[in-house]
């Protein structure tokens, strides 16, 4: 079929109303349709009423959907990022930054795994650390165990969600495709994968620092349009930041963009 019977046949109309339509009048739809599907795309639609590489996307929309949930759930589920703690989980980041930086010229990441990555920026950089007395099991130790939970389809989604600045992660929480306490620990990951990325010189307190003044600028700045804010968190060096990030995640969700600049120009 020539691409004029295609459009006769979608649209239901004549060749000279898709002539009109086309040449004279320029309506966009056409030019929409030509960047969005080719000609053997449209020529399957009107034989079969689909077009087998959009249902393969479903499906790798679905994969990409269970292991964004599996991923949020190791966090939020048995540990939790206040449980694991804050060591550990700038651990966390710092290797994620790292594999990122290393990932198209080091094969020693090739299939991506976090667990092995991390390894591997311990030994790099000869990361020594010490529990506290307190500690029965050594948080950051606990947290490199989480690690071993990551099967494939997680490493996979974590990988892409490495070389692509966590928008996979953005583009699902866009979508409602979580609950509360996942939208909750996404948007941290996504906020703190910024924030090691674009200030790999700071230190640890410093990177917090920055992101509780730029939390807490947003949050004062909502609060003084609405009179019935709850006040701010207090916060001292126990409280998690994902807590910081609960007391108001609409509005964090919201503004993600306005943060993630705030993050890049600070």
């Amino acid at each position: 079929m020539t691409y004029e019977q295609l459009m006769v046949e979608i649209f239901q109309f004549s060749s000279p109303t898709y002539y009109k339509w086309k040449k004279h009048e320029n309506r966009p739809i056409f030019d929409l349709l030509e960047y969005a599907f080719s000609k053997s795309d449209l020529e399957e639609w009107i034989e079969n009423k689909k077009i087998e590489k959009f249902e393969i996307l479903k499906e790798q929309e679905a994969v990409l959907q269970y292991a964004a949930v599996q991923y949020l759930n190791l966090f939020i589920g048995q540990h939790g990022t206040g449980s694991i703690g804050k060591n550990f989980m700038d651990l966390y980041f710092n290797v994620l930054v790292h594999s990122k930086d290393n990932m198209a010229n080091q094969s020693v990441f090739k299939p991506f795994e976090i667990q092995k990555s991390s390894l591997i920026y311990l030994t790099r950089h000869n990361t020594s650390y010490q529990a506290p007395d307190n500690e029965l099991v050594p948080k950051l130790e606990a947290g490199i165990e989480l690690l071993s939970e990551f099967d494939c389809y997680i490493n996979q989604f974590l990988q892409s969600n490495i070389m692509q600045n966590f928008k996979p992660m953005l583009h699902l929480i866009q979508t409602n495709k979580f609950d509360e306490n996942q939208k909750s620990e996404a948007l941290l990951h996504i906020i703190l994968f910024h924030l090691y990325y674009y200030h790999q010189s700071k230190d640890q307190k410093e990177k917090r620092e920055l992101f509780v003044d730029i939390i807490e600028t947003l949050q004062l700045s909502s609060k003084k349009s609405d009179t019935n804010k709850q006040s701010l968190m207090i916060l001292d060096e126990s409280t998690s930041l994902d807590a910081l990030l609960k007391t108001d995640v609409d509005l964090i969700e919201k503004n993600i963009d306005n943060i993630l600049l705030a993050i890049e120009k600070a």
